[in-house]
């Protein structure tokens, strides 16, 4: 595995990511998502990670359920109320080596209201590297009130 030089600068690569969701519904079904507009970056350093950091912004306009009805009532002020907070976000406070995977401490902020979240994630690159760079995976399931589950996966690009 080769690594970072110090501190490269990732972006989230937006043809190899996606942030999804899945939350239940009337405890019978589960309702399956994803944000289409969202970009990310950090400097990450292999060497020394206390050097590393990540932000995430999440456009909430973007939310797709493939349900036209029920994505415009998410949007509406009742659930994300797009036009008060157009977005979610994350930034990191620290990062941590463990083991062969890192963990992105941080704060996650959905509506005005921020929660401490752990991200863990994975070098994954370099990928081929006319193309693409150094790819960082990562996934996370933070919960929410009420209860439920969002997932955010992804490849981090590093250019």
């Amino acid at each position: 595995m080769r690594f970072c030089s110090a501190a490269d600068e990732y972006k989230i690569d937006p043809n190899h990511s996606s942030v999804n969701f899945a939350v239940t519904h009337l405890m019978v079904s589960t309702v399956n998502g994803r944000f289409t507009a969202f970009e990310g970056k950090g400097p990450f350093d292999s060497k020394d990670v206390t050097k590393s950091s990540v932000s995430v912004t999440i456009k909430t306009a973007s939310i797709n359920t493939d349900n036209t009805s029920r994505d415009n009532d998410l949007r509406s002020a009742g659930f994300f109320d797009v036009e008060k907070f157009p977005e979610i976000t994350f930034q990191s406070k620290s990062v941590e080596r463990r083991a062969n995977d890192y963990v992105a401490h941080g704060t996650l902020t959905i509506k005005g209201v921020s929660r401490m979240l752990n991200l863990p994630f994975e070098l994954k690159g370099p990928a081929d590297a006319g193309k693409m760079g150094k790819v960082m995976g990562r996934a996370c399931q933070p919960h929410r009130q009420p209860p439920g589950l969002w997932s955010i996966q992804g490849a981090w690009n590093g250019r």
